[in-house]
């Protein structure tokens, strides 16, 4: 598990984007702490975020980006 500026790094996206993509359910952590709201990303939410971080530099907009995520031929 990754913490959320751990998982920043790795993936190229900022914090605030990882918490964009979250409040618009995009992209949700793996884990929240209950406590202290702490942010934790998974090794399947590291090849999510780079399929995003992509289609972002493609032109995608968010709704684009959603349509993507929610395509069931990922599933197989």
């Amino acid at each position: 598990m990754y913490k959320i500026g751990e998982f920043a790094a790795l993936t190229g996206l900022s914090k605030e984007t990882l918490r964009y993509y979250a409040e618009v359910n995009l992209l949700e952590p793996a884990y929240m702490d209950p406590i202290n709201k702490y942010r934790y990303y998974d090794d399947g939410s590291y090849f999510l975020a780079l399929l995003l971080g992509k289609l972002r530099r493609f032109g995608f907009t968010i709704q684009e980006m959603k349509a993507v995520m929610e395509d069931e031929s990922f599933a197989h």
